[in-house]
Formats: C-alpha cells, sequence, structure tokens
C-alpha cells in the first residue's frame, strides 16, 4: 500500500510527504510529551482486557481462542493478528515491546497524514495540502487516540487508503482495475479491525451514482464488481474459520448485539466506571426495564429490533427521545462519560467551520460537489453507525477526518491542477 502511495505521489509532490510525516510524528511526540501521565493509561481500554492479552496468546502459538478452545468470536481478528505479528517482531529482533508499539502508532499517524495530504492535492495547492492533514493531526480526538495501541489507528489508515485509491481511480481512470481491487482489499482489512466497516464498500459503490467524470455505467459496475471481489478476498477466510470452529455463519463478528444493548442501557449500566449522565426521567424507566428484564437476552440483534418495536408500541415517546439523545450524543460521548462537556466545546464550533467550509468549496467551484458529497455520505454512514451501536464519538472521527479536506475553503485556497 505504501509502494502505491509513493508512485502516485511522485507525479503529486511526493517530496513534501515526508515533511507531512515527519511534522505529523513531531506533533504526536510533543503531545505526549505535554500530555500528564495519568491520561496515558486507560484501565477500561478494550486494548487492556481484550487485545493485548488475546495478541499475546496468538503469538505464543494459542490461537484465537478463550481458554477451554473457545473460538472468539467478539471481535474480528484483524487488530489481534496486528499485534500479535508486532509481538513476534519485538521478540525476534529482541526489541522492547512497548517501543515497537511507539514506532506503530506513529507510523499510522504519519501515514494518514500523508492520505490526507494527496487526497487534498486533488482540490488545492500543496500549501493548503499540507494545511488539511496538519489540522487532521492536531485533531484532539485524533490525538486522543494515539495515547495507546487502539484498532482505530490502523483502522483509519486502511479506511483512509481504500477512499483515497477510489478516488485516484476515478479521477485519473488509470489502472481502474488494480485501484478497485485494492481498494477492496483494504476496505476488507479494515473490516476485520472494526466491524464498523462493513458497509464501506456499499457506500463507496453508492457514491459512484453522482459521480460525473466520465465513466461510463459499466465502468462504473466494474469498480463496485472488483470492490466487491477485493473485500470478499479478505473477509471469506474468516468467515470460513468461524463456520469451520462453529457451524454459524456470522457478519464479522457476534458482538453486534452487544454493541446496541449498551447503546440502549449506557445511562443505567455504568459497568464501574462510567460516570452516569442526565437523561428524561421516561426514557431512563425505558432503560431500567431493558436492564432489569430483557439484558441478558439482549444479544441477539432480532430481539433487540422486537424489544424496541415493542417499547414504542407503549411508549413512543420515550422511543423517539431515546434516538434524539444518541443522534446528539454521537458528537462528544465517550464510553466512560467523562470529558463530554469539553468535547462538547470542541466539536460544536468543529462541525460549524465544517459546515461553512463546504458552503465555501462548493461556491468556489462546482466540481467540488463530488467529492463534498462523498465526505458528507461518510459522515453520515459513521453516525448511522454510531447511532444504531454504543453510541460513541470515536466511531465519527474517521469521517472527521475527511472533512479537513475541505476546511481551506475558509482561506481560499487554489486548486491544483491533476
Amino acid at each position: 500500500m505504501i509502494k502505491t502511495f509513493l508512485k502516485q505521489g511522485k507525479r503529486l509532490g511526493s517530496l513534501n510527504s515526508y515533511t507531512v510525516f515527519f511534522s505529523a510524528v513531531f506533533i504526536v511526540l510533543v503531545f505526549w510529551l505535554l500530555l500528564p501521565t495519568q491520561y496515558l493509561e486507560e484501565p477500561y481500554s478494550d486494548y487492556t482486557k481484550f487485545y493485548y492479552p488475546m495478541a499475546k496468546n496468538l503469538a505464543n502459538g494459542g490461537g484465537y481462542y478463550y481458554e477451554g478452545g473457545v473460538p472468539v468470536l467478539l471481535y474480528p481478528p484483524g487488530f489481534t493478528l496486528l499485534l500479535s505479528a508486532l509481538f513476534v517482531i519485538s521478540d525476534v529482533l529482541h526489541i522492547n515491546e512497548s517501543m515497537i508499539l511507539t514506532l506503530f502508532i506513529l507510523l499510522c499517524t504519519g501515514i494518514s497524514a500523508i492520505i490526507i495530504y494527496r487526497f487534498s492535492l486533488f482540490l488545492w495547492n500543496k500549501k493548503y495540502a499540507f494545511l488539511s492533514s496538519m489540522l487532521w493531526v492536531c485533531y484532539p480526538l485524533f490525538l486522543w487516540f494515539t495515547r495507546r495501541p487502539s484498532s482505530e489507528l490502523p483502522f483509519l489508515v486502511l479506511f483512509l487508503g481504500a477512499l483515497y485509491l477510489f478516488w485516484v481511480a476515478i479521477r485519473t481512470q488509470k489502472r481502474i482495475i488494480a485501484y478497485s481491487l485494492l481498494a477492496g482489499m483494504l476496505i476488507g482489512c479494515a473490516m476485520l479491525i472494526r466491524p464498523i466497516g462493513i458497509g464501506l464498500v456499499f457506500v463507496l459503490g453508492f457514491s459512484l451514482l453522482f459521480i460525473k467524470y466520465q465513466l461510463k455505467i459499466r465502468t462504473k459496475v466494474l469498480i463496485i464488481a472488483l470492490m466487491l471481489l477485493g473485500n470478499i478476498a479478505i473477509v471469506l477466510p474468516w468467515e470460513l474459520w468461524v463456520y469451520q470452529k462453529t457451524g454459524k455463519v456470522v457478519m464479522l463478528t457476534d458482538g453486534s448485539g452487544i454493541a446496541m444493548r449498551d447503546g440502549l442501557t449506557f445511562a443505567v449500566h455504568l459497568k464501574g466506571y462510567r460516570q452516569g449522565v442526565k437523561i428524561p426521567d421516561d426514557v431512563r424507566e425505558m432503560m431500567r426495564d431493558m436492564h432489569r428484564n430483557h439484558y441478558s437476552k439482549m444479544v441477539s440483534k432480532a430481539y433487540i429490533m422486537n424489544l424496541l418495536r415493542q417499547k414504542f408500541r407503549e411508549n413512543p415517546g420515550a422511543v423517539i427521545k431515546l434516538y434524539m439523545i444518541k443522534i446528539v450524543r454521537s458528537w462528544y460521548c465517550t464510553d466512560s462519560q467523562r470529558y463530554e462537556l469539553a468535547l462538547l466545546a470542541i466539536q460544536i464550533p468543529f462541525l460549524l467551520l465544517s459546515l461553512l467550509a463546504t458552503y465555501f468549496a462548493l461556491r468556489r467551484k462546482k466540481e467540488y460537489y463530488e467529492i463534498a458529497l462523498i465526505i458528507w455520505l461518510f459522515v453520515g454512514y459513521f453516525w448511522l453507525m454510531s447511532i444504531l451501536s454504543l453510541t460513541l464519538v470515536r466511531y465519527l472521527v474517521p469521517g472527521i477526518g475527511l472533512l479537513f479536506l475541505l476546511w481551506p475553503a475558509l482561506i481560499k485556497g487554489q486548486k491544483t491542477e491533476v
């Protein structure tokens, strides 16, 4: 993937990519230096509870199983495999695990910044493309991801990489087969790291309906088919392994129902670390009933949907209010329910500036309609996934990163011809 980006960069100004990479790394290092030590530790994270011990088990030859030989279906294996590979490298090269993980975080940071930079070059000159990438790296939620190993960072690299290759294919109309297939494969890898990526290929396919770069219908169909082929080629081995071990067909994970359940009981099931939030009394009472009388059964999406229909018949106002709360909280909610006011203070001006940047971009160039539409389609996709699931702002960050592509419009950047 890196080789592909470097080749494409020969035409788009690859020398500046090194500046982007090391500038991004420098920003993260400064952030770590300034951040108080207590914020670098998060004992309730998925990494400490699941990913680290499972990756160590995998690296030591134990396989992707719980104790007793039960296959792991709660999370797809992508991030665990990635961590286990890093641990093996650490052992072979006799390098401290913390150093390997730190280098991995910095590598993901630099690559994501390069992708944003290269993508921006389709819209702006190099100065403003550099600005887009640095704004992305300085975005507080992105910096927060860099505190420790997390599945978000490699997911971001894969997602942004897939979208960039998709855009290169349709804009240059060169190597369409290779780029489309590779984009689908990257999305497949992203799905195996975070199941939230399950619909990304379909969003890209849908966006082709609005793209007018002299693409014939059969070319658009070919792009979609190749992305699906690449996607299936990556995901299918995992699905076959699960079926062989359990006799079940799962859509990446059997934990999606659990995430939905948490999103419907977040105000009453505090898990020992959540701070608690204020919600209307009727919504809280509905959550309490779900937690008391249905919680153990709310692992199935079908059961949850039937329960929601029942609750809507009993008290439609409470269900509507719950989802209105989830729609808003998606932009600032954390799992621990801490720092939410601070996040709200960040997100409100960010969203307003992003809307203003979109308006200025569309006013300057009609050809920006396509890229602006794709960007907001992905923002909407990740927003919807957050609403349907646990409702966390971290689920929106991949879409938020794309919005920085439009921010140079706030200072009237000039377009770079490609």
